[in-house]
């Protein structure tokens, strides 16, 4: 029976919209994940899954009008999709008990499922902002002066136990966000630059499909977690002014997976990134001035903070842990 204006709605079109498989068993690749209502709501493969399985999307019996209580799931996995993302949608009417249950195909005034399935689909990764919290998870910090013969690393691991929690970290919309700052110290050349350098770049946010950064002249490598190797690459670079005495300083970001097991499409269940503060092989010979003598001084803070779903799909908190820090 086609699924359209007249007919009822069947078993095998609340299969399609809900996919093969419940939001308790894993899908086997992206095709079947693929605009697949339990894959994208539960465990899902890969890019799909939010690890929200307490819904349960049981199976009619194949070649039999659906009942009530099926559609009213579909609405039910529908309307928490739909609140998580924001995106507004207008939605099929559940039914009463006994009602019947007619297609939803677009013609008319009448929604179109399949397309609302397909849009819900194609913004998995996003979230409204009332659906998620940022948290402030680490703070490393330097009080101590430094040169370019003890260039500054702060390296911290993001542990999330395994990697489906990590999948439903980054696919509800998840990223981390990493910044510094330079305050206090003398009223030096170096100084302000290595401030004005850090101020510039903003914060760098890595998310499931990239990075991207808040602030201006940055250098970004667009890799996400899916992407990450086991192998540190550099996701983020910026250089001091060009028109400065020290443009060769700079911040860099890499960043890594580890235990990778590859389970349900996933990639790792944990990410180490390290943070470098690097300044150039500057010569006091040619900088014979006490305020320009490359040092830096003063209160360097790196920071670390969690943008996470905590709202009607909450996921669980990783655990971030400093393995080198910035100090003393």
């Amino acid at each position: 029976m086609t699924y359209s204006v007249g007919n009822l709605a069947v078993a095998s079109d609340y299969i399609t919209f809900r996919g093969q498989r419940d939001t308790s068993v894993a899908y086997a690749n992206d095709a079947q994940a693929q605009n697949a209502v339990a894959a994208l709501l539960g465990i899902g493969y890969a890019t799909r899954g939010y690890g929200y399985t307490s819904l349960a999307m049981p199976l009619p019996v194949v070649g039999t009008p659906i009942v009530p209580s099926h559609w009213n799931t579909l609405h039910s996995a529908l309307t928490l999709l739909n609140e998580h993302t924001g995106l507004g949608l207008t939605l099929e009417p559940t039914v009463s008990t006994g009602g019947l249950i007619q297609a939803f195909d677009g013609s008319g005034s009448r929604i179109d499922l399949p397309t609302v399935i397909s849009q819900l689909d194609a913004s998995r990764f996003y979230a409204d902002v009332g659906q998620m919290s940022l948290t402030n998870v680490l703070n490393s910090v330097r009080t101590s002066s430094w040169n370019y013969a003890s260039n500054v690393y702060h390296e911290f691991t993001v542990d999330f136990g395994s990697e489906d929690a990590a999948r439903y970290f980054f696919n509800t919309g998840g990223s981390i966000y990493v910044s510094a700052t330079r305050t206090s110290g003398l009223d030096s050349q170096m100084n302000l630059a290595v401030t004005q350098m850090l101020d510039e770049m903003g914060t760098i946010i890595l998310s499931g499909e990239g990075v991207t950064y808040t602030g201006i002249n940055g250098n970004v490598t667009p890799i996400g977690y899916y992407n990450l190797n086991n192998t540190s690459e550099q996701i983020f670079s910026h250089y001091g002014d060009s028109s400065s005495m020290y443009s060769n300083i700079s911040y860099i970001l890499t960043a890594k997976v580890e235990n990778y097991v590859g389970l349900n499409g996933g990639n790792g269940s944990l990410i180490r990134f390290q943070a470098i503060f690097r300044l150039d092989d500057y010569s006091t010979d040619a900088y014979p001035y006490t305020y320009d003598v490359p040092t830096v001084t003063g209160i360097l803070t790196s920071s670390v903070n969690s943008y996470w779903a905590t709202g009607v799909i909450g996921v669980p908190q990783p655990t971030f842990t400093t393995t080198i820090g910035v100090g003393p």
